[in-house]
């Protein structure tokens, strides 16, 4: 009997997994696909103050440097600069490869094209079940994103807010600043979220996401339409392109006995930007910590508490300034930027420059 079985071998689920090598743990990893990752399908943007706590060698995977932003509202812009560099753009599959592969060499095993279609509870053991084999377990993690097999099997609580986001990637396409993102903010037009221009070496992840997954498309055609983004691209050539969903706000449970969830699979994002990498990490340190105090010294498993405490507050403040952000018209918004442009508004530099703990302000 394993250990500890994960299911999905994205970051986080390589991170899991790692973390419970540390601790000499027999892990093994299931992933339905024939490779790790999530193909890129992410806008890829990570502080650097984030991925350094992590311990996952991420130098690889760098495509950009950023030092800033430009905030868009409908009619004003304002430029937020720090000196030094405050986020990595990544190329995303590079980083999920690494991360099973810090796994993998730590000791954990991996199984491709091993698509998990049910689970079963037997004595004191968890059973994932394949089309190939079945693996019990003393503890199941999931770490199988939003639409989370893992929880919907166990009927976990529904995410209860969540976007949907577009984004494609292009090659050379005129970015002035290259070490600076672009945020754009339109309430009408990208409803409960943003839009974004981030560049990367040659090119840039144009994209969106909104809280109307059926205006989706009118939207896409509203804001590639932009003068500025026509502009930008000019002869520039589309890569690739996708949709996906984000969670925006946390299960009300992510822990039912020895099944635990983890990274989007528990709504461990930030719904300021929906960005889930860091945080997802983070508590995946406190699962690996949980996991051995209860197997191995015999405590009760309580990861749904311990990570709660740790970061259930930073994230409930991201809540609260979504919910902020999502109250105001575009009149509103261009008061806040206009007014901060005016008064050299420096706390926008500040948060930028730490864009995962705001309680740290």
């Amino acid at each position: 009997m394993w250990d500890v079985v994960v299911v999905g071998a994205s970051a986080i689920g390589g991170m899991c997994a790692k973390e419970s090598r540390r601790r000499d743990l027999e892990t093994v990893v299931l992933e339905e696909h024939s490779f790790v990752g999530k193909g890129g399908k992410c806008a890829g943007i990570l502080s650097k103050k984030g991925l350094d706590e992590l311990g996952v060698d991420y130098r690889k995977s760098i495509l950009n440097n950023i030092s800033g932003a430009v905030i868009h509202s409908p009619n004003h812009s304002l430029k937020v600069e720090r000196s030094q560099t405050v986020a990595f753009v990544i190329n995303r599959q590079k980083f999920d490869e690494q991360c099973v592969e810090e796994a993998v060499e730590a000791g954990a095993e991996l199984e491709l094209n091993h698509k998990v279609i049910g689970f079963q509870k037997k004595n004191d053991a968890l059973i994932a079940k394949t089309k190939i084999n079945q693996y019990a377990g003393k503890v199941l993690v999931g770490s199988d994103g939003f639409n989370s097999f893992t929880a919907n099997f166990f009927k976990f609580p529904k995410i209860k807010e969540f976007v949907m986001c577009y984004q494609a990637e292009y090659e050379d396409i005129e970015v002035e600043h290259r070490h600076l993102v672009h945020v754009f903010l339109d309430a009408e037009l990208f409803k409960g979220f943003f839009g974004w221009l981030i560049p990367t070496k040659r090119g840039a992840r144009i994209g969106f996401g909104t809280n109307r997954p059926k205006e989706i498309e009118a939207a896409m055609k509203k804001f590639f339409e932009k003068d500025e983004l026509k502009r930008k691209l000019g002869h520039s050539k589309k890569l690739s392109e996708f949709y996906a969903s984000i969670p925006l706000s946390i299960r009300e449970k992510t822990q039912k006995e020895n099944i635990l969830l983890v990274g989007d699979a528990a709504g461990q994002t930030k719904a300021t930007t929906g960005g889930g990498i860091i945080f997802g990490g983070r508590c995946a340190g406190v699962l690996g910590e949980e996991i051995e105090g209860h197997l191995i010294n015999g405590e009760a498993l309580d990861y749904e508490n311990a990570w709660r405490k740790q970061w259930g507050k930073t994230l409930e403040m991201h809540h609260i300034l979504r919910k902020t952000f999502n109250a105001m018209s575009n009149e509103q918004i261009d008061l806040l930027v206009g007014f901060s442009r005016k008064l050299g508004f420096n706390k926008l530099l500040e948060f930028f420059g730490d864009m995962d703990d705001f309680l740290r302000l």
